[in-house]
């Protein structure tokens, strides 16, 4: 029982949801567009803000660039360390080996 009403519930959530959804659709879209903020003609009047954000991108950019050539080194010296203990556990290996047939 209570799964039937949780599921009637969700429902007529859903519904209400739904008719606020297209009423303010329908309100936005009659409106006229009578509240629209105004939009300046040329993009000359944007471009000091524009050229200082672009700054800031490429600024960004190159930081991330950096921090990843520093992860990618730090990548191949753990390969190589890694790669070095695996020579080493391998003659350790070989070296028991050679014991174990002695004796």
């Amino acid at each position: 029982m209570k799964h039937v009403s949780a599921v009637i519930a969700a429902l007529v959530i859903t519904v209400l949801t739904g008719v606020g959804i297209v009423a303010v659709g329908a309100n936005a879209s009659l409106d006229g567009n009578s509240n629209a903020v105004p939009v300046p003609a040329s993009s000359d009047a944007v471009s000091p803000v524009s050229d200082a954000a672009d700054e800031a991108t490429q600024v960004q950019i190159k930081q991330l660039q950096d921090l990843l050539s520093q992860y990618q080194a730090r990548e191949k010296q753990y390969q190589a360390e890694l790669s070095d203990a695996a020579q080493r556990v391998k003659q350790a290996e070989s070296l028991a080996q050679q014991y174990q047939d002695q004796v």
